[in-house]
């Protein structure tokens, strides 16, 4: 992780530090920001929000709109239904 995307990613830890119930929107917006979340970011939360990183990990596992490997700029989906 670059030097710029490293303080960008602990000013929006930082952002939801002592808010109650914030996890999955962090993770949301996380993944907006870099397209992914990769080991690095789950310990960077783990350890600045004190929140066990198995914990960030189920989460971020279990939604769809999450990814934990990088991705394409673009999504595409489609629609059988």
């Amino acid at each position: 992780m670059r030097d710029n995307e490293h303080k960008r990613l602990v000013e929006m830890i930082d952002g939801y530090k002592g808010k109650e119930g914030s996890l999955i929107q962090l993770l949301l917006d996380l993944q907006s920001e870099f397209n992914w979340i990769s080991k690095d970011t789950l310990q960077e939360i783990s350890e600045r929000m004190k929140i066990p990183r198995s914990r960030i990990y189920r989460i971020a596992s279990f939604y769809e709109a999450m990814s934990l490997r990088p991705i394409g700029k673009h999504k595409v989906s489609v629609c059988m239904g």
